[in-house]
Parts: C-alpha cells; sequence; structure tokens
C-alpha cells in the first residue's frame, strides 16, 4: 500500500502534486491489517473515469484507526440510521441511478469496485500531530481537489471557508 507521510514544509500545490501521482489502493485490494498499520490520517478516495483520476471523497481519522474508518464505509446493512458511514456508497449509487430504487448496497461497492475506486492514505509520525491539524488539512484538501473534480462537492459536506494561500508551507497554515 503506498502511503504520503504528511510533511509541513510542503506547500498545498506540492502535496497535491504527490497526491496526483501516487498509485493507490483498489478497494478489491485493502486489506484491514495493511490499513491497521497506519493508525489515523487523512484518506482519499478515487475512481478513474475516462482514464481521468476523479476524486469523490476525502474523510479524516483521529478518533478512530484509519482501518475502523476506512472499513465502516463500506458497511452494507440497508437502515442508514445504523449504517450511518456507508453514505459515500449510497451518495454513489444515487447519483449513477437518478432517482431509481436502491438495489441492495452490495451492488453500489461492486460498481465502484468496477469503476477502480482506489484509496490514498496520508499519515502523519504521531497521533498527536494528526489529531491537531487533520481537520484543517482535510478541508484544505477538499477545496483543492473539488476544483477538478465534479463527484467531490457531491459527496463531501466540508470544505473551507477560504482559498488557501498555494506557495505557503503547510506549517504554517494550520494552526497549531
Amino acid at each position: 500500500m503506498n502511503v504520503i507521510e504528511y510533511d509541513g514544509n510542503k506547500t498545498i500545490v506540492e502535496l497535491k502534486s504527490e497526491i496526483d501521482s501516487c498509485h493507490g489502493t483498489p478497494i478489491a485490494e485493502l486489506r484491514i491489517l495493511e490499513l491497521a498499520k497506519h493508525g489515523s490520517g487523512i484518506y482519499i478516495f478515487y475512481e478513474m473515469t475516462d482514464n481521468k483520476r476523479e476524486y469523490i471523497y476525502v474523510g479524516k481519522a483521529t478518533s478512530q484507526s484509519l482501518a475502523q474508518r476506512i472499513a465502516i464505509h463500506f458497511d452494507t446493512r440497508d437502515d442508514p440510521k445504523v449504517a450511518f458511514m456507508s453514505g459515500i456508497v449510497r451518495k454513489v449509487w444515487k447519483t449513477l441511478q437518478a432517482g431509481l430504487q436502491q438495489p441492495p448496497l452490495i451492488d453500489a461497492i461492486a460498481h465502484m469496485e468496477k469503476m477502480g475506486t482506489s484509496l490514498i492514505l496520508i499519515t502523519f509520525r504521531d497521533h498527536k500531530e494528526c489529531a491537531r491539524i487533520a481537520r484543517s488539512l482535510e478541508k484544505f484538501l477538499i477545496d483543492e481537489l473539488k476544483e477538478q473534480n465534479t463527484k467531490l462537492p457531491k459527496y463531501n459536506w466540508r470544505g473551507g471557508e477560504a482559498a488557501l494561500p498555494r506557495d505557503s508551507p503547510l506549517k504554517e497554515l494550520i494552526p497549531i
């Protein structure tokens, strides 16, 4: 599994370039034990559309491990009150079906697999560092990635309020 380690000396442009060139792990190849090695961090789902990478979701795992947080996105129980974190799968399906009755969520996950949906991780040296900056970094990444993607704004409800200075080191932009 390819992983990007957070470096506060990089600019958002440099981090985005690293994300764009990182070969993610296809969801069909995800392993809980591999995710468990990385503790907490930021995760990004993308799919391939017409040989172009389309970012579809940016999330963070700070109070849960990456293994817990990512796995719960694939909960296939039908009741959204119980399987509330499977929202990304539900939103993918609604976008695809445009109002048709929703079949079992496992079909939506199969479609995500067919579309080449993959995962990129951004990890941190320690949990305290992650907890301190993950929310801000998540918002910055949503804003940066949604400029080139049509799906990200549909699936991510969070976003920053202000444009990010693109040439400043991240450690100067994220409050400690």
